[in-house]
């Protein structure tokens, strides 16, 4: 249905699997590209994922969408997506900013972030960063979970990841792969 496909489209586009997006996208663009939310997301894969003859559309689309309250949050994030898959740290810390002051930052987009950085030489500043900002991430699920110890780990704060476990509701706390990577 239209409905599952769209959903799925979105999930596929979170994980990164750009290529069951298209195809997914393909298959349902008539009723997809209806929803204003999902053209979204298909322009972001434009911008940076689809053929180089979209390139530009699907950036002025984006930037057309940051323009308007009702899509701009999704718009930034999608940005800052597109920021990650270049590796362009300064890109990256535009748009993480204004998430951040519009209140739409997400557990990931901080983990994403503080890999980066750290990936690109600055692992003080990811690590403080992240020091930083874990008392006030809300970690809602066990792949939240997972995915902030992960890069805990990742950039050397083992404890901090620990601490987070700790933190945990006891229902969280049963999946014990988490565990597992500290």
């Amino acid at each position: 249905s239209p409905v599952c496909a769209g959903l799925g489209a979105q999930v596929l586009f979170v994980l990164g699997d750009m290529e069951a997006f298209d195809r997914v996208w393909r298959r349902h663009e008539a009723a997809l590209a209806k929803d204003p939310t999902l053209a979204l997301y298909r322009s972001a894969w434009q911008a940076q994922w689809g053929p180089t003859s979209g390139t530009k559309t699907g950036r002025d689309q984006l930037e057309a969408a940051r323009s308007d309250p009702k899509r701009s949050v999704l718009a930034i994030e999608l940005s800052r997506r597109i920021a990650v898959a270049r590796a362009d740290m300064d890109e990256h810390e535009r748009w993480m900013g204004m998430l951040i002051q519009a209140k739409g930052a997400s557990t990931q987009a901080h983990a994403e972030r503080w890999i980066l950085l750290a990936s690109n030489g600055r692992r003080d500043e990811a690590r403080r960063l992240a020091k930083a900002t874990l008392p006030s991430l809300e970690i809602q699920t066990t792949a939240q979970a997972r995915r902030v110890v992960e890069t805990l780990v990742r950039i050397d704060l083992p404890q901090e990841g620990l601490d987070v476990l700790k933190a945990r509701p006891p229902a969280l706390m049963r999946d014990t792969t988490l565990w597992m990577l500290h």
